[in-house]
């Protein structure tokens, strides 16, 4: 079947809940899409003549399958079940909801196929950029094929009688209350007559429909009976003390305390540091839940990036923003976050790092977190924005680290914020970002490929009420701070766990060895790289850049036997999963041919979390991996080097992210070739 001629109800339910504006899906709660989804694969197939529906039972007037993914299984089922006893709609819709996230997912499967959704490295799916762009599918020579949103719209806000397929449209998002949140007030008032008449037709199937409506009528009862019998509290971490809560075993390993907790208490659990108590949801649970209703329920946490931005003379800050505005800020600095910015000019980027490694002297101990820090802020900054912030390294990252530790971490009172060495550091800062801006008149760049600063200060110019003066700042110093400790840590800890792995070393070196073996490296050679890139994601499934998520609970909810209120801070702690053994056999060894396809280990659901998920997974994620793959491929590649010394075990940072310390150190014993 072509699915874009001929779309089911499902995958168009699903389009219509896409924001034309953000491209994400309409906050509706799981559970109703579930019961919304499974009824609209009913009365597909209903009105493909297989089923035939009244109050009292559900038959199957023709047995034969449609060539559908989504619909030949739900047909298969009934067909089967059918033969024992007749049953009513409301059991199948029960039955097919228990399968939402199946239908879900092969629903969206089929709209990515033909480019009318896209999802990133977390599953997380939105309407395509061509579809957004758009407004309307790209073949759209069909009625079928016409935008669903605004079909739907043009036929509840018309006069004439819809056709069957959008009667039963707008029956089910009538049932799921979706009008009710894709239109203003107003506009829901002035149309809401008319879509009540239209679900009461005859044209659909009335029992259907209604079955939706007993069912979320009956789970918002028991819910609410829920809310009025559940009481206590949360289990409270082990190894609580008095004022400073569980700063210490942060300081040790932050995934490791948290791991520890989730394996004693399950995945809900309270903590305490420095007199602040959080709550935490741990473990491929709460990955799953941040996943599929992390929108609807968590909030990021404003009011501490809001801080962080006004350091920057800012009013926000990308990561602590939600919303329309979030998504389209997202969207506009995507591509100059992405690794395409790095893979265009692999030379530059190699360059930095025989820079850097021209100041390692010979068989002499090298800190290495530093080092790499200095190569990961001058490639991001140079290649992003066009600037060498080599200079200004240190100043980035002193002023960075403070306001981490002030406002993020929040380990350090306020004033730290402004001593003397943060506010020089500071003022270093501004004189880079005036040099940015400086370089970035456009007529100094109508001959340039543009980067991320380009496409900010473009829209600067067209769109002053979005990117305002006082943001400018913040974002345009996105690229100079955003690796400063995340990527770097990640491209350390990476080496380290060559060097710990002979064996597995030696393999990525040859990558390294064949990627050199024309000279400069290339993008299609970076891509052909399995080995190394097995071993970057093994090093971040032992060393997740993102430790946790840090949420307010927008809307109340019910979570591994625990309610939830609005207003409570919370922690996700994705990477608790990563340590699992039911999910990773021998958890803490470092086993890159987990990541081979007949293993797959981190495919399993919430398994695999190395940069959060959803609409604020970490922008930067493809960049950061490419800077792992080809600052560990350059230093192999032009270096013999052996730890120091070589029993070394690593030793971690974990405040305010979570690095190798500065004990772990390299010698260079002889160059194998000097690039330069």
């Amino acid at each position: 079947m072509d699915l874009t001629a001929n779309l089911n109800l499902a995958q168009e339910l699903l389009l219509l809940v896409m924001d034309e504006d953000s491209g994400e899906a309409t906050v509706v709660p799981s559970r109703t899409m579930g019961y919304a989804l499974a009824a609209a694969a009913l009365i597909e197939l209903e009105l493909q003549h297989r089923i035939d529906t009244s109050p009292e039972e559900l038959i199957v007037a023709d047995p034969t399958p449609l060539g559908d993914d989504l619909l030949d299984p739900v047909l298969g089922d009934i067909v089967e079940l059918s033969r024992e006893a007749p049953r009513n709609a409301e059991f199948w819709i029960r039955r097919m909801a228990a399968r939402s996230e199946e239908l879900r997912a092969t629903a969206l499967a089929g709209l990515a196929t033909h480019g009318l959704v896209e999802a990133d490295d977390t599953g997380f799916f939105s309407l395509s950029r061509l579809a957004a762009r758009a407004r309307r599918y790209p073949e759209a020579g069909s009625r079928q094929a016409q935008e669903v949103r605004l079909r739907v719209l043009q036929e509840i806000f018309g006069t004439e009688i819809p056709d069957p397929r959008d009667i039963a449209m707008i029956s089910l998002a009538h049932a799921c209350d979706i009008f009710q949140r894709i239109l203003p007030a107003d506009d829901y008032e002035e149309v809401r007559e008319r879509i009540e008449l239209i679900s009461r037709l005859e044209l659909v199937s009335r029992s259907v429909v209604g079955s939706i409506r007993n069912l979320t009528l009956a789970e918002a009862y028991a819910q609410h009976r829920h809310i009025r019998e559940k009481g206590g509290g949360w289990p409270r971490a082990s190894g609580y003390l008095p004022v400073i809560g569980h700063a210490l075993q942060f300081r040790n390993t932050i995934n490791g305390f948290l791991t520890e907790q989730y394996r004693n208490l399950g995945p809900v659990f309270e903590i305490s540091l420095l007199g602040k108590k959080w709550l935490v949801l741990a473990g491929p649970e709460a990955n799953r839940f941040l996943l599929q209703d992390g929108k609807e329920c968590l909030h990021t946490d404003h009011v501490t990036w809001q801080g962080f931005a006004q350091q920057f003379g800012g009013t926000r800050a990308i990561a602590g923003m939600d919303g329309p505005e979030h998504v389209r800020l997202r969207r506009l600095m995507r591509d100059g976050y992405s690794r395409g910015q790095l893979v265009r000019d692999p030379t530059e980027a190699v360059a930095i790092v025989e820079n850097e490694m021209r100041q390692w002297p010979e068989n002499r101990p090298v800190s290495v977190y530093p080092s790499v820090q200095r190569m990961v802020v001058d490639q991001l900054g140079t290649l992003m924005s066009g600037i060498s912030p080599r200079e200004n390294v240190e100043d980035i990252l002193t002023f960075i680290h403070a306001l981490e530790m002030v406002y993020m971490a929040r380990m350090y009172p306020r004033f730290m914020a402004h001593t003397p060495k943060v506010r020089r550091a500071r003022r270093r800062v501004e004189e880079l970002f005036e040099r940015v801006l400086a370089a970035h008149e456009p007529t100094l760049r109508s001959a340039e490929t543009p980067n991320l600063s380009d496409t900010l200060m473009e829209m600067r110019r067209s769109a002053p009420d979005f990117i305002t003066d006082k943001n400018l700042f913040v974002d345009s110093m996105g690229p100079f701070l955003a690796g400063a400790d995340t990527s770097s840590a990640a491209t350390s800890f990476m080496l380290y766990s060559l060097m710990k792995n002979p064996d597995v070393l030696e393999q990525v070196r040859e990558e390294a060895d064949q990627l050199f073996a024309n000279g400069a490296p290339t993008a299609a050679g970076l891509n052909n790289m399995p080995v190394t890139q097995r071993a970057v994601q093994e090093t971040l499934r032992l060393h997740p850049i993102v430790p946790v998520m840090v949420r307010t609970v927008a809307n109340s909810f019910e979570f591994a036997g625990y309610w939830i209120p609005a207003g409570t801070s919370v922690w996700v702690a994705m990477p608790v999963s990563h340590h699992l053994p039911e999910l990773y056999p021998d958890p803490e060894r470092f086993d890159i041919d987990r990541f081979l396809p007949e293993r797959r280990e981190h495919g399993q659901p919430g398994a695999y979390a190395p940069f959060g998920f959803g609409p604020h997974s970490c922008l930067g994620q493809g960049a950061a991996q490419v800077q792992m793959t080809l600052i560990n491929a350059t230093i192999l590649n032009r270096a013999e080097i052996v730890l120091d010394p070589p029993d070394y075990r690593m030793k971690l940072d974990s405040i305010p992210t979570p690095s190798p310390n500065r004990s772990f150190k390299i010698r260079l014993t002889r160059w194998r070739q000097k690039g330069g």
